[in-house]
């Protein structure tokens, strides 16, 4: 994690949802990732480094709840997304991909890999082995997700979905909703 409280996987997603907004191909942006802890939120990360790139607050939706597979079926079932450009790191695209089929999303994918990991990539890449079985495993028991209330992604402001405000003295999370 870099001193922004960033990590490298964070800035590059980022910065391809960035150039995709720039260039008009997408109108809205379901950001997710890990929320294990206050002091930990990618999605809120994500969405301040996009607000402050330019891109309108009320077109970026967050999502906490991203287990596996969940965020794929939640894209689905709680944003009502019908198709997508799924921005992720090039060891999780075919994951991603085949996860997104299953949920009925079509999707397409961007990776976010713009250089390489070094031994943080090796030690990705042999996870996601396991990731890829276990995605595998998980649709076919149906394994189950956080559903959460209906949040339309095609509504009017995405800070709706933005998490509540962190407890005091932490120094993460989504101030200001």
């Amino acid at each position: 994690m870099s001193s922004t409280g960033r990590t490298v996987h964070t800035r590059q997603t980022s910065s391809v949802y960035l150039a995709l907004w720039d260039a008009g191909k997408v109108n809205r942006i379901l950001v997710s990732g890990d929320h294990h802890a206050w002091a930990y939120d990618e999605p809120a990360t994500m969405r301040k480094a996009l607000v402050s790139a330019g891109v309108p607050p009320r077109v970026i939706f967050e999502d906490h709840a991203d287990f596996d597979r969940a965020s794929l079926v939640r894209a689905k079932k709680t944003f009502e997304v019908r198709s997508a450009v799924i921005v992720t790191q090039g060891f999780h695209m075919p994951r991603a991909l085949f996860l997104a089929h299953e949920a009925g999303l079509r999707a397409t994918g961007l990776t976010a890999d713009l250089h390489g990991y070094g031994t943080q990539g090796k030690r990705s890449w042999a996870r996601e082995i396991l990731s890829r079985a276990k995605a595998v495993v998980d649709v076919v028991r149906s394994a189950p997700v956080y559903g959460g209330p209906a949040i339309p992604i095609s509504g009017p402001n995405g800070r709706v979905s933005w998490g509540p405000k962190p407890p005091a003295g932490t120094r993460a999370g989504s101030p200001g909703r």
